[in-house]
C-alpha cells in the first residue's frame, strides 16, 4: 500500500509535470491529472477485495456523464488488468472511437511500457489491444470515450418538489440522489425497471453538494472511498450548464447554489463496467461507476 501511495504522488505531481513539460505540453495538466486520479482510483477501491485465484482479474472504475436529451454518453475509466497466465492478452474495448492508452506510456499505437511492447489494432466497432503480460503483472490503462445515441437512464414524471424517478436501465442505481433549482432529494436506491417517489428541499445546514453527499454515503463504503477519489473531479469535468462554474460541486454552498441549475440532474452508483471490454479466458471482474445524467 506505501508503494501504491508512493506511486500514486509521484505520478499525480512531479512525474505527470516533467513528461509534460518534456514534451511542452504543460497545458494539458487538466486533461491528465484526471486521468491519474481516476485510474488509481480503480486500485485503491476495488482490487483489494478481489482475491486471486484460477481467473484473471479486471477492475475498473469510471466517471460517466450523460445527457440525455441529447443522447450523448461520455465516459472516463480507470482499468487494471491482472492476468492468472502468462501470454499476450488481447482485450477489446467496444466503439470505434474509444481511446486507449497504457498509464505507463502513454503512446497508445505501441509503448515500451513497464508491461512490455503493446499493439494497437483499431476496427470498425472496437479497439484491440494485445498486452504481452506474465502472470499476476499488473496493467493499468486509461479509457475514454464518448458516444452518440445513447438511450435515456431515467425517467422524471410529477412536479417540482415530489415527483417520480423510474429506472429505465437494467443496472440497480444505488445511493442515488436528484438536484434541481428547487432543491436535493434524500438518498434512494433505484431497482432495474423500479420507480422511486422522492421529495425536494433546501439543505438546512449550508455544505458543498461534495460535502453534504459523504455525508450520505456510509463511511469506508465502496462509494465512499470512489466518491472521494471522483468528487473532486466533478468541478472539472462536469459540463453541460451554466451554473457548473467556479466550484458548483466541491466550493459553493447548498442551498443557494442549486437556485442556478437549468436542468435537473441525478447522481448515483452503478455496479457495472461503463466500459464494453472483452477479455481472453476465465475472469474476475468487479466494476464501480459514478453517473451524473442530466435529466
Amino acid at each position: 500500500m506505501l508503494l501504491f501511495l508512493l506511486m500514486y504522488v509521484l505520478m499525480l505531481g512531479p512525474i505527470n509535470y516533467l513528461v509534460l513539460r518534456w514534451k511542452r505540453k504543460t497545458d494539458l495538466a487538466w486533461l491528465t491529472i484526471p486521468a491519474v486520479v481516476i485510474t488509481f482510483a480503480v486500485v485503491s477501491v476495488t482490487v483489494a477485495q478481489i482475491g486471486r485465484g484460477a481467473a484473471s482479474i479486471v477492475a475498473d472504475a469510471s466517471l460517466v456523464e450523460l445527457h440525455q436529451r441529447e443522447g450523448i454518453l461520455r465516459t472516463e475509466s480507470g482499468l487494471l488488468v491482472m492476468p492468472a497466465t502468462k501470454r499476450t492478452q488481447e482485450v477489446t474495448f467496444d466503439g470505434h472511437d474509444t481511446y486507449v492508452n497504457d498509464v505507463y506510456n502513454g503512446n497508445q499505437n505501441s509503448s515500451a511500457s513497464a508491461i512490455g511492447e503493446i499493439e494497437c489494432e483499431r476496427g470498425p466497432k472496437n479497439v484491440t489491444l494485445r498486452v504481452p503480460m506474465t502472470t499476476w503483472t499488473s496493467g493499468l490503462f486509461q479509457v475514454r470515450s464518448v458516444n452518440e445515441g445513447a438511450s435515456p437512464m431515467v425517467s422524471i414524471s410529477g412536479g417540482e418538489l415530489s415527483l417520480a424517478i423510474r429506472n429505465l436501465s437494467d443496472a440497480q442505481i444505488s445511493k442515488a440522489v436528484y438536484l434541481s433549482s428547487s432543491g436535493i432529494s434524500d438518498v434512494f436506491d433505484l431497482a432495474p425497471g423500479g420507480e422511486q417517489n422522492v421529495s425536494v428541499s433546501a439543505p438546512s445546514e449550508p455544505s458543498s453538494f461534495n460535502g453534504w453527499y459523504l455525508t450520505q454515503l456510509e463511511q469506508g463504503s465502496d462509494e465512499a472511498q470512489l466518491f472521494q477519489e471522483l468528487g473532486a473531479l466533478l468541478d472539472r469535468e462536469v459540463g453541460g450548464d451554466r451554473a457548473f462554474t467556479q466550484g458548483f460541486f466541491g466550493i459553493q454552498l447548498l442551498p443557494d447554489v442549486f437556485k442556478r441549475i437549468e436542468r435537473p440532474l441525478l447522481i448515483g452508483f452503478v455496479d457495472e463496467g461503463a466500459a464494453g471490454i472483452g477479455f481472453q479466458g476465465s475472469l474476475k471482474r468487479r466494476s464501480k461507476a459514478l453517473y451524473v445524467v442530466h435529466l
